[in-house]
């Protein structure tokens, strides 16, 4: 999958324009400065060839803190940022993410172009201006998604999971059927992956045709009330389905994991000991389990 550079205009984007044009350098480095990366216990999906990567960062102020809901949710503090940022073969082509403004949030979207970022930042609750955001974005990924005959079906995929606002609902619960948008539950920030990073369970994720956590030898995986079975189709893509259209739960067996030195759960721990550090009191005690499992 060859990148291509594209002639896109960001123009239109006036200084006091809600619908911010924004412009990075240095795709493949900016996340590793200044933010921290979040494995959760249950991985991702990949593509069938496993070159496309899905990872999540954050950037918290100096003296912010995580805190919890009445629920014990997580609560992401002000001015912290949080980055859903896809690689294909070590390139980051694809960036979806929050800013939280004090009670405001402010989504963004970027994409891969040449060697730059370009996209655009607006606010989470002006509805006309996500539907603006969302047009220059169907444009921005028609002309940087390579050619070929997987071009069309990738935008008519990207235009179905780019209402960000309807994703990322603060507490939302897990559905209890399958389906091809986010599976997990979100916390009273709206987002999926931080508060999985404390949990060793998690729902199986369908919007990438290869699961990674099937070849896992510490990872077991669970249906309510129906059989589990593992959905092949003929390009090698590998899910795993409860035959009754329920959502699979996956569990890492962390202990286990830990004392066989697997590279995975360290990083799952050395995730779940940097959020303690940046857990408020209350939410601290609220995972202390969590984090006491990982060990000193």
């Amino acid at each position: 999958m060859a990148l291509v550079a594209a002639a896109v205009s960001l123009g239109g984007c006036k200084k006091s324009d809600p619908l911010a044009a924004v412009d990075l350098a240095d795709p493949d480095g900016y996340f590793k400065r200044d933010y921290v990366e979040l494995v959760p216990a249950v991985r991702p999906p990949t593509d069938v060839e496993g070159r496309d990567q899905i990872r999540v960062y954050v950037k918290l102020p100096k003296r912010g803190r995580i805190d919890t809901d009445g629920d014990g949710r997580l609560r992401m503090p002000a001015d912290a940022v949080v980055e859903r940022v896809e690689s294909y073969d070590g390139k980051v082509i694809d960036v979806r993410g929050i800013r939280f403004d004090g009670k405001k949030q402010w989504f963004h979207a970027y994409r891969r172009n040449g060697e730059r970022l370009v996209g655009f930042e607006w606010r989470s609750d002006d509805r006309g201006t996500a539907e603006r955001a969302r047009a220059r974005l169907d444009e921005l990924v028609v002309a940087t998604e390579p050619p070929g005959p997987q071009h069309d079906a990738f935008v008519a995929r990207y235009r179905q999971l780019a209402d960000c606002a309807s994703c990322h609902v603060a507490n939302r619960n897990q559905p209890t059927r399958a389906g091809a948008m986010p599976n997990r539950a979100t916390d009273a920030s709206g987002l999926f992956v931080p508060q999985t990073v404390l949990s060793d369970r998690a729902p199986i994720e369908r919007h990438r045709p290869r699961d990674l956590n099937i070849d896992d030898r510490f990872m077991r995986m669970t249906c309510v009330n129906a059989s589990f079975m593992i959905e092949a189709d003929r390009t090698g893509g590998r899910l795993p389905r409860c035959l009754d259209g329920g959502v699979v739960t996956a569990q890492l067996e962390l202990p286990r994991a830990l004392a066989a030195k697997d590279a995975h759960a360290k990083a799952v721990c050395d995730s779940r000991r940097w959020l303690g550090e940046h857990l408020s009191s209350g939410a601290r005690e609220r995972f202390a389990a969590a984090i006491a499992e990982c060990g000193p």
